[in-house]
C-alpha cells in the first residue's frame, strides 16, 4: 500500500472521532489495547524479545481491537505500506506500527520519481 501521510493522517483522524462518539465500553477497550499496543506493538514487529504476558494480551487485542480495525481501514491483507512526500509524524508512525501495520517511509521519492533511502523491515521508530 503506498500514500501520502495525509491519507494516514486522515484514517487517524477518523479512528480517533468514531472512538470518541463510542460507547463507555468500547472508548475503555480501544484505549487500554491501544496503551499496550504502543508499549508493545512496535518491538513485536521487529522481532524484539517481549515476554508471554504481552504477547498474550497482544493477542488479545488483536483478536478484539487491531484486527478489526486493520479490517475497517482496509489494511487487513497488507504486507507493507509506504509513505513519501513528507515526513511523517511519530505518533502517526507509532499508531500503525502498533497496530500491525509495517508503516515505512520512503525518502527522497519526489526529486529522483523512486526513492533514495528506505526504512529496513528491523527498524523500530519511538
Amino acid at each position: 500500500y503506498f500514500a501520502p501521510p495525509r491519507i494516514f493522517e486522515g484514517l487517524l483522524t477518523s479512528v480517533t472521532i468514531r472512538m470518541e462518539d463510542a460507547g463507555a465500553f468500547k472508548r475503555w477497550l480501544y484505549r487500554t489495547c491501544m496503551a499496550h499496543a504502543r508499549r508493545v506493538g512496535p518491538a513485536l514487529q521487529s522481532g524484539q524479545a517481549v515476554r508471554w504476558w504481552d504477547r498474550l494480551r497482544y493477542a488479545a487485542g488483536d483478536l478484539l481491537v487491531y484486527g478489526p480495525l486493520r479490517n475497517t481501514l482496509g489494511f487487513s491483507r497488507v504486507r507493507v505500506a509506504y509513505t513519501a512526500g513528507e515526513a511523517i509524524g511519530p505518533d502517526l508512525f507509532t499508531f500503525y506500527r502498533s497496530i500491525g501495520i509495517n508503516l515505512k517511509q520512503l525518502y527522497g521519492s519526489t526529486e529522483t520519481a523512486v526513492f533514495v533511502c528506505l526504512q529496513p523491515d528491523d527498524a523500530v521508530h519511538a
